[in-house]
């Protein structure tokens, strides 16, 4: 780690701070603090080169812009690893991303945004929101906070017996455990709730199951008198008919 930091110290002046903080995917993250509060998040994997006697990255163009509210500069182009050997470069207004997805060193191109909302765009959000969790608080992050609240809702409409949210509660679930395992590692408040939407759509199938058995049960109990008299049109048997 001595070795990010002296590479640092020597790029940035003396009067901005920054951090350095170790990635699961065997990444350094570089948080670097600017004057006018604005941030730069760079990656660094373990490609090094040697300039001028010092180790400096192979990749140092791997950088997402801040502005000072934490939201992503629509005054920069961004440019993060979405997966390995594939590179997402973009520009963000509002919501809205415009960019492409390159893959490898001849620059592929897999897939182009033209003004897409970025939340739709999960394949470069998944990737974003986890750099942003080593420095925006998730009670504040909206995305966050959708799919917690969308979770709460979800879960309390299928406990009162709402049919409808049944039907879209396994896309809320889906998105949930999926935040869980790529972008929020182990946050234990999605994980509950998550848990619950689990075991609320059990608890409501398990019922209908109960009442659509319990329902068949009287509706034969509802043909008994009908087929009672059906045997009472029947003609009774004669005496002689018993003796043969």
């Amino acid at each position: 780690m001595t070795r990010w930091v002296l590479i640092l110290r020597l790029s940035a002046p003396k009067a901005e701070k920054f951090r350095i903080l170790p990635d699961q995917n065997k990444r350094a993250i570089a948080i670097i603090l600017r004057e006018d509060k604005s941030l730069e998040v760079r990656t660094f994997d373990r490609k090094f080169t040697i300039r001028d006697g010092l180790l400096e990255p192979l990749r140092k163009d791997l950088v997402l812009y801040y502005n000072s509210d934490l939201e992503l500069s629509s005054q920069h182009t961004h440019k993060i690893e979405v997966a390995p050997y594939i590179t997402a470069q973009f520009r963000v207004v509002g919501d809205r991303v415009t960019g492409s997805l390159l893959r490898g060193y001849v620059f592929q191109k897999l897939l182009e945004m033209k003004n897409e909302p970025l939340q739709e765009q999960t394949r470069l959000l998944f990737p974003i929101k986890r750099l942003e969790q080593f420095f925006v608080d998730r009670r504040t992050d909206p995305y966050y906070q959708d799919l917690v609240s969308q979770l709460e809702r979800t879960c309390a409409l299928i406990q009162q017996g709402d049919s409808e949210a049944l039907k879209w509660s396994s896309i809320v679930l889906s998105k949930a455990e999926t935040a869980v395992d790529n972008v929020f590692l182990g946050d234990k408040l999605m994980t509950l709730l998550a848990r619950d939407l689990r075991h609320a759509i059990a608890e409501y199938n398990r019922k209908n199951i109960s009442s659509s058995g319990l329902s068949g049960d009287i509706l034969i109990t509802q043909q008994l008198p009908e087929a009672d008299e059906e045997c009472l049109k029947i003609t009774p048997l004669k005496e002689f008919d018993l003796i043969n």
